[in-house]
């Protein structure tokens, strides 16, 4: 079973740990499906400051810049400078199930499409611990989160806060409004893990370094953690089930246009979703 590529760590943007050293290049036509943190820039030095949430598919990266500014910047070649990156290798290959087709207007929420594509990958794969996935989605409605300023070492919160503490939380975070996107088209690219499996610890805690939690929080029994973002495009259609991941993101990108790049919350709706999904045994730090 593959294992999940995993670049810097999650815990340096929870506690703005990250300056220069901590940022690692990644080149779009080698990234395949990811997402994380990122800056689209000439140098690591001046990504820092328009540090934002970054996806990638094949071919492309796109980065809502955290500058205040909040326009969308899309490369193609030009490196991307990222102290966090959630990479799925071989996910190009899977191919694409048709998880929810509703038989009139009815939506699910992403958390139960999440539940759903667990259920599939349990039938193929004993006790998955973590399991990503590619969707290719309708929103009904997008609540989706994005930040405010980028969290480097200059802008760290008092008191060893991280910036998803509530004391601080509105400071470094918006959230879309209810009932955004409707009816828009969007590339959901995330990883669930699950605390209860067997095989839960051998990954030794370092689903903490992808997953927003303090490292010193417990996971409530029967929970599960997911880690999301999404890309809207527009000028696109739903992809055919039985198409690989990798060739409906290319015709995206042939056919489409970027729009906006959001952290996905899970009471976000959704009417049609087209997933592949790859089980993962571990995690590989680089």
């Amino acid at each position: 079973m593959p294992m999940v590529t995993l670049r810097g760590s999650i815990q340096n943007v929870l506690f703005c740990r990250t300056d220069e050293s901590l940022l690692q290049q990644i080149i779009p036509q080698n990234a395949g499906f990811s997402f994380g943190l990122g800056g689209t820039a000439s140098s690591a030095k001046q990504a820092l400051n328009v540090l934002g949430e970054l996806i990638t598919m094949p071919g492309l990266a796109a980065v809502l810049p955290g500058d205040g500014k909040y326009c969308l910047q899309t490369t193609l070649n030009a490196p991307v400078f990222s102290p966090f990156n959630v990479h799925f290798p071989g996910m190009e290959t899977c191919i694409l199930h048709k998880l929810h087709t509703p038989d009139l207007s009815s939506s699910i929420t992403v958390k139960a499409l999440w539940t759903d594509i667990l259920h599939r990958a349990a039938g193929i794969e004993d006790d998955p611990v973590l399991v990503g996935a590619a969707s290719f989605v309708q929103f009904t409605a997008l609540r989706g989160t994005f930040l405010r300023k980028p969290p480097i070492l200059r802008n760290a919160p008092p008191n060893n806060l991280t910036i998803s503490d509530s004391s601080v939380h509105k400071e470094w975070f918006a959230v879309s409004p209810d009932g955004g996107a409707e009816g828009k088209l969007g590339l959901m690219i995330g990883l669930a893990f699950l605390p209860q499996t067997t095989r839960a610890k051998d990954l030794n805690h370092r689903d903490r370094h992808i997953f927003y939690r303090h490292p010193e929080a417990q996971i409530a029994s029967g929970e599960m953690m997911i880690h999301q973002h999404v890309l809207l495009m527009e000028n696109v259609e739903l992809p055919p089930e039985g198409m690989s991941a990798g060739d409906a993101a290319r015709l995206w990108l042939l056919k489409g246009r970027p729009a906006d790049v959001k952290h996905v919350l899970d009471d976000s709706l959704i009417s049609h979703a087209l997933t592949a999904f790859q089980a993962f045994s571990d995690i590989h730090l680089e």
